[in-house]
């Protein structure tokens, strides 16, 4: 962050899902968003201490950022944007819930790469709840900094062919009257695509589809657009970054959990095909970074099952990389990790 301090994003869930990766509730997920010294290098681990619920939008290092909701209608559809610590539910019938956390605190252990988690939580109603973990957590580092002085945010020396993608996950993140919005992640051997950590290299797309289409992505040439420009059907969001959250379509190469090139979305095509009632895609693409000077390409293919992932009601990150659009400038989007 700007002002010195650093921002921690911890996501603990219970998450069932069936053969198809729909969740089949319940499922309970606890956003809980840290505040901490500024980070100067070395092992990215998150510091055994106790961290209470500190003011909004203080950002005091070893605080938690109380819960915030923004929701907002869309087409008639309620849609929400979510910050801070909350506590998001699932039920069987894909209904979520959201309940922002006021009060409490939450004491981190560390030993042996194993970290230990204990936390009251007490909602905005009153509803107090104590979280326990034990276990792993990997960090993954997505602080990428500023563009440098020639004001764009590739980091490539070169053009990037990108043709060892073997896994895939599509979102669909909900409708208005225009266009539906899809997520899709692609990654190599190596990567995690949940939490979009690993070594390798990933591939992140926002897609704007038929109002209509909910289960399947359909076929067809999609073309990258500027953020600004309308949400029209077979269009995709263009890569940007918004204070300290990066949005919309990028590339990455990772290399232990660490972000070590990217390059947003500029300009180009994305080419779907899909075989009707299966998961079955093909996902071609090609397209400039946002270096005028230089423009490198960046351009490679996908072809098999993606993951669906039905995710409608939350307009939030998706994956482990970066935050959707149509979120407020001046928060810290949550992303929700699946």
């Amino acid at each position: 962050m700007e002002d010195g301090t650093s921002n921690l994003i911890v996501y603990l869930y219970d998450s069932p899902r069936d053969e198809d990766g729909v969740h089949t509730g319940p499922k309970d997920h606890f956003n809980i968003d840290m505040n901490l010294p500024n980070f100067n290098g070395g092992e990215l681990l998150i510091p055994a201490r106790s961290y209470p619920i500190g003011e909004p939008e203080v950002y005091a290092p070893n605080t938690l950022e109380p819960g915030f909701a923004d929701e907002f209608e869309i087409g008639g559809v309620l849609y929400g944007d979510y910050y801070g610590v909350f506590h998001q539910v699932i039920d069987a019938e894909q209904n979520e819930t959201y309940e922002m956390v006021s009060e409490g605190e939450m004491t981190v252990g560390y030993e042996n790469g194993v970290y230990t988690i204990d936390a009251t939580f007490t909602t905005e109603e009153g509803v107090v709840y104590h979280v326990t973990y034990k276990g792993a957590i990997t960090v993954d580092d997505e602080s990428l900094g500023e563009p440098d002085d020639e004001d764009w945010y590739s980091t490539l020396t070169d053009d990037v062919e990108v043709d060892a993608l073997t896994q895939g996950q599509l979102y669909y993140m909900g409708a208005d009257d225009k266009s539906s919005l899809f997520g899709i992640l692609l990654g190599t051997e190596g990567v995690t695509l949940s939490n979009g950590t690993g070594t390798g290299e990933l591939m992140q797309f926002f897609v704007n589809a038929d109002p209509d289409a909910v289960k399947e992505l359909p076929a067809g040439k999609y073309e990258i657009v500027p953020r600004s420009a309308p949400m029209e059907p077979e269009t995709v969001i263009e890569g940007y970054k918004e204070g300290n959250q990066l949005g919309g379509s990028w590339y990455f190469e990772l290399e232990k959990n660490l972000t070590v090139n990217r390059a947003p979305a500029y300009e180009g095509t994305v080419t779907i095909g899909h075989t009707e009632n299966t998961l079955d895609y093909t996902v071609d693409f090609e397209f400039y970074d946002d270096n005028l000077d230089e423009g490198y390409i960046v351009s490679g293919s996908f072809s098999g099952k993606m993951e669906y992932i039905y995710d409608a009601g939350t307009l939030q990150a998706k994956g482990g990389r970066v935050t959707a659009p149509r979120r407020p400038a001046d928060k810290r989007a949550a992303r929700i990790r699946r």
